[in-house]
């Protein structure tokens, strides 16, 4: 069934990133929690709700168009083989579902998943060799999946093993000799990537040429809407002699833009390529808080009164592996494997820079959607006046942006000041952490159980203050403590409130039994009044508590 045929089984379906949202048709939905993605031609269905894939196939009348799958983790759905000049495999790239890559190498029969120091060969080898000597062209993409479908449509093509940045020198002696033709990916992490493909090509192939898919993000999206290997569209030389090409857009252009929609991850607070500051004083729960966020988010559960967006997450933190696997035990997310940890252990003596590109390198081949950092200062090295200055701090989250450049949410972990102040003076050191980052968050103690979130940033509408309550487990939205005093304060009233017209008091009766002031009194009574479990009875001013009053019966 074609993308269109399979979408029409499905109510208010929108647009959102690389897929659609539309009103589950397993149960009753009035807002739409369904997810449908396409990952190469494997339609993935996921209900927020929870219903089961089988349960939305059938409501939607799709059980002959697709197979439901019983199986569990991430499962192989392509594999590569990486083959030497004799055609003899080196080692293999193999895709998962959920998508994501991992490489491997036979040593004694058996798979290995490391490679070691195997060596490193582009992708089809004996191919580009070949192709070579006759003088063919021959495309580079970004990707194997790309590679097979420009061979599905005739041409020679190769790539490079583990994605954007990861071209070798060597790769490119290769193709000595032959026209070159490098297929950019239309976002900025694939630009990047064809122009330094092309600065290492140029000096062995006969010529080099930049182009894009005409129609989606790749080689494979645009062979796919029916373009052909004629049809690509040139671009200018990115980044190579110091020149990068500069698009202008016009406002109906922008959704063409990779990310140009914000996806939420957690709605009003966490979303990608936005940098997230969250901050609270010690023991004020937030790494509980976190921790909470994140288990609801690798597993695509409701967290405080939000639909999650079900992705992979990376957890980088100074705790060790028994604190921080305790935290975890506390939010009952000890089994969850969709929770990658960098423990900081593992990275003593790198500088924040290096540090960063191996986030960005793990974010880029596990398809991770949020990474939290917990916490900033101390794993960016921002040591005793560095936190207070403005320079190092906008350097050290300067490093941090590539990643949210390429579609991560991101979350920094602050502490407050111990004298407070409003939300952007709170984080402790230079005010210019406020100003760098897309959305401040905050959590202060409200009780024992309780907890404020106070919320503000570039977006609008995000609430300034949520209240939230801990049972040991999860957090889930409490009432305000404003409203529960006035819950109560109505109790009370309508607990000594006459029930008959008769035997009305006035409002000087009513403070005398509740110590109550008289404007507030008034203002309970109007209230009560409206909602109609009070009526006035004879005489000014005089109140009963009406006949039918429901639940505020005492």
């Amino acid at each position: 069934m074609t993308e269109n045929e399979i979408l029409s089984h499905f109510s208010k379906v929108k647009r959102n990133g690389k897929g659609w949202t539309a009103l589950c048709p397993a149960h009753e939905d009035h807002n739409p929690s369904l997810s449908i993605t396409n990952d190469d031609g494997t339609w993935l269905l996921n209900c927020h709700a929870g219903c089961e894939f089988g349960a939305v196939v059938d409501a939607a009348g799709l059980r002959e168009a697709f197979t439901v799958k019983t199986s569990t983790g991430p499962q192989i759905v392509a594999e590569y083989d990486y083959l030497d000049e004799d055609g003899k495999q080196l080692f293999q790239v193999v895709r998962q579902s959920p998508k994501g890559f991992r490489q491997r190498r036979k040593v004694n029969g058996e798979w290995v998943w490391s490679l070691g120091d195997t060596r490193r060969v582009p992708y089809r080898l004996p191919e580009i060799i070949a192709a070579v000597a006759a003088g063919t062209t021959v495309y580079i993409a970004e990707g194997e999946k790309d590679v097979e479908a420009l061979r599905a449509a005739g041409a020679v093509a190769t790539t490079n093993a583990g994605g954007a940045g990861k071209w070798r020198d060597e790769y490119s002696a290769a193709l000595a000799g032959a026209p070159v033709i490098i297929i950019a990916d239309k976002d900025e992490p694939g630009r990047k990537h064809a122009a330094a493909v092309a600065a290492s090509v140029r000096s062995h192939a006969a010529s080099v040429a930049l182009v894009e898919a005409a129609a989606g993000k790749d080689a494979a999206d645009h062979l796919r809407a029916g373009k052909t290997l004629q049809e690509f569209v040139p671009v200018a030389d990115a980044e190579v002699d110091g020149k990068r090409p500069v698009r202008f857009y016009t406002v109906p252009e922008l959704p063409e833009v990779q990310h140009a929609e914000i996806e939420w991850i957690v709605p009003d607070y966490v979303a990608r390529t936005l940098i997230t500051q969250f901050t609270g004083l010690p023991k004020e729960g937030k790494s509980t808080f976190l921790a909470a966020l994140v288990a609801a988010v690798a597993a695509g559960r409701e967290f405080i009164g939000r639909r999650t967006t079900k992705t992979r997450v990376l957890y980088f933190t100074e705790e060790g592996a028994a604190t921080f696997l305790h935290l975890m035990r506390r939010v009952c997310a000890q089994d969850e494997d969709g929770i990658t940890v960098l423990l900081r252990s593992e990275v003593f003596g790198l500088t924040w820079a290096e540090v960063c590109e191996i986030l960005r390198d793990c974010c880029r081949k596990n398809d991770i959607g949020l990474l939290i950092v917990d916490t900033f200062t101390d794993l960016a090295g921002l040591a005793g006046e560095d936190e207070n200055v403005s320079g190092p701090v906008l350097a050290a989250l300067k490093q941090l942006r590539p990643i949210a450049a390429d579609g991560t949410a991101v979350v920094i972990v602050r502490h407050d000041r111990k004298d407070g102040g409003n939300l952007i003076e709170r984080g402790r050191g230079s005010g210019a952490f406020a100003g760098a980052v897309d959305i401040l968050m905050g959590i202060r103690r409200r009780g024992e159980t309780q907890r404020e979130i106070n919320a503000e940033g570039r977006i609008d509408g995000i609430p300034a203050s949520l209240h939230v309550d801990f049972d040991g487990i999860e957090f889930a939205v409490a009432m305000h403590p404003k409203e529960q005093r006035d819950l109560a304060f109505e109790r009370r009233v309508l607990a000594v409130l006459p029930r008959t017209e008769s035997e009305a008091i006035g409002i000087d009766a009513l403070v005398s039994k509740l110590d109550f002031s008289k404007p507030t009194a008034r203002k309970m009574l109007k209230r009560l009044k409206d909602e109609g479990a009070v009526f006035a009875g004879r005489g000014k001013g005089r109140v009963s508590a009406a006949q039918a009053v429901g639940w505020w019966a005492p």
